[in-house]
């Protein structure tokens, strides 16, 4: 499993995202949810690109070598950040003050 961010654009994709206050990371099969609500930041661990909130204590690993797509939409008024890797959804971020802003749009579409 790739630790590291693939590709430059994943990497300045999050960047830009990390510049936001509060997002909302969801991820999880149906009927498991995983939500981690507020400043969303990777940071290198150990070799390894982790995506946290906060203080980083609540962190994901991912297999960056999946994060594929990034599709950007609304939902109920939020933003929404849908990632994939081919027709399969990984994970979402939702921006709950409306769309996101140019620097993020900018970087979505195909990451690797």
């Amino acid at each position: 499993m790739p630790r590291t961010f693939q590709d430059d654009r994943q990497r300045r994709l999050f960047a830009a995202l990390a510049d936001e206050p509060r997002l909302v990371f969801v991820c999880g099969p149906r009927g498991v949810s995983v939500y981690l609500v507020g400043r969303l930041r990777v940071r290198r661990v150990r070799g390894e690109d982790l995506l946290g909130a906060g203080d980083g204590t609540d962190h994901v690993h991912v297999d960056w070598s999946r994060v594929r797509d990034a599709e950007e939409s609304t939902f109920h008024g939020e933003g929404l950040l849908t990632f994939r890797d081919g027709d399969e959804d990984l994970f979402r971020i939702y921006r709950p003050e409306g769309v996101f802003p140019p620097a993020v749009s900018a970087l979505t579409g195909r990451l690797v």
